[in-house]
């Protein structure tokens, strides 16, 4: 007849927008356990949110480099853009995290991605 509630909740391995959430904020406060579990349950790692960010975007900007060398290890969009065209490369550059910057330059990062930012 209807459904059981457990079949109609979104599992971990769906990537939902509760799942994306997760992710971000795991790569944001550098969980990395966190980050492991939900890519070992599926979720995609360039999951974007509303305002197209990453977790390599939330990982790069906090300069959390063990989350940064998992998600590049994974092989993730290295120059996934936000909603302004903001790369990874460009938070961790703003925010001075100059081993991310490294890091993300060292594995491919396209140094050369223009943001809407006002430099002219």
């Amino acid at each position: 007849m209807g459904a059981e509630p457990s079949q109609t909740e979104p599992s971990l391995s769906e990537t939902t927008p509760e799942n994306v959430e997760a992710l971000l904020e795991a790569a944001r406060y550098d969980d990395l356990d966190d980050v492991k579990s939900l890519a070992s349950a599926g979720v995609s790692l360039d999951s974007k949110d509303s305002l197209g960010r990453t977790a390599l975007h939330m990982a790069s900007a906090n300069g959390h480099l063990d989350v940064v060398e998992y998600l590049i290890s994974r092989g993730v969009d290295l120059n996934a853009s936000n909603v302004e065209n903001n790369t990874p490369l460009h938070w961790a550059c703003l925010n001075g995290h100059v081993e991310v910057v490294k890091k993300l330059i060292m594995a491919g990062a396209n140094v050369s991605v223009l943001n809407r930012g006002t430099c002219q």
